[in-house]
């Protein structure tokens, strides 16, 4: 079955320790409609936790990603727009 998510599980974070992170390398062969636009490379990013002091369950809501990555060095594209493979 394909779900399209990623469930991540870091385990716990003691107190003023510094947050754990992850991340992941995204690869994307576009479509001919898609060559010359900007595309969608993630839905909206859901994180969930419990606050395991306090009890209290914690979440964050991120924007869905689209090819226009602001940090992104690579100059690949004019502005995010999607390159003909």
């Amino acid at each position: 079955t394909v779900t399209r998510e990623i469930v991540w599980s870091p385990g716990s974070v003691p107190v003023g320790q510094e947050a754990k992170s992850i991340s992941f390398t995204l690869a994307v062969t576009p479509s001919n409609s898609q060559v010359g636009g900007i595309i969608n490379l993630t839905n909206d990013i859901v994180m969930t936790g419990i606050d395991s002091v306090t009890q209290t369950p914690l979440s964050q809501t991120k924007r869905a990603q689209t090819s226009r990555l602001p940090n992104d060095t690579s100059k690949v594209g004019d502005d995010g727009k999607v390159l003909a493979p």
